[in-house]
């Protein structure tokens, strides 16, 4: 099987996504000394943050898996039986799988306070824009419609971007 530019492309974002994730686990938490009392005293209100965070990730990769159960693919390329899907959430949102990586992980980051995770996630923010501009380029050529698609839907996030 001869391989495309655009399959080894594919492939290089799914392994930078992959080292992504490795890194957001193994990398470890650090606040200011300083941040003691603040850290205790607002752990209920942090928790709450985590519990919306964590659950508007899961909806989005819920519904967002669903929305494009037959067409799923961890590369940017749509498959070849791909159609452009523009219901449900994907009404609101081009991006929801991105968007609920990100929504987990910032979750995660501001439940623990924690700059290294913090920066990681405005990483992660870039990666998946580039990531998904790329997904689009490739989704205009096959689906000309998408460009009016995209003036309509936010990004990653619904009604913010």
């Amino acid at each position: 099987m001869v391989r495309t530019f655009s399959d080894i492309r594919g492939f290089a974002f799914v392994t930078a996504q992959v080292v992504l994730l490795a890194a957001f686990i193994v990398l470890p938490e650090w606040r200011p000394e300083e941040s003691g009392n603040f850290f205790d005293e607002s752990k209920p209100f942090r928790q709450i943050i985590l519990v919306l965070f964590e659950f508007a990730a899961l909806v989005m990769g819920l519904a967002g898996a669903y929305g494009i159960r037959k067409f799923i693919t961890p590369f940017p390329k749509p498959v070849e039986h791909n159609e452009l899907v523009t219901t449900g959430l994907y009404a609101l949102v081009r991006h929801p799988l991105y968007g609920s990586i990100l929504s987990a992980g910032t979750g995660w980051a501001l439940y623990n306070c924690s700059i290294p995770h913090m920066l990681m996630m405005i990483g992660a923010m870039a990666f998946f824009s580039f990531k998904a501009g790329y997904e689009e380029t490739l989704l205009q050529e096959r689906h000309p419609e998408y460009s009016e698609y995209r003036k309509h839907t936010k990004k990653f996030f619904p009604f913010i971007y």
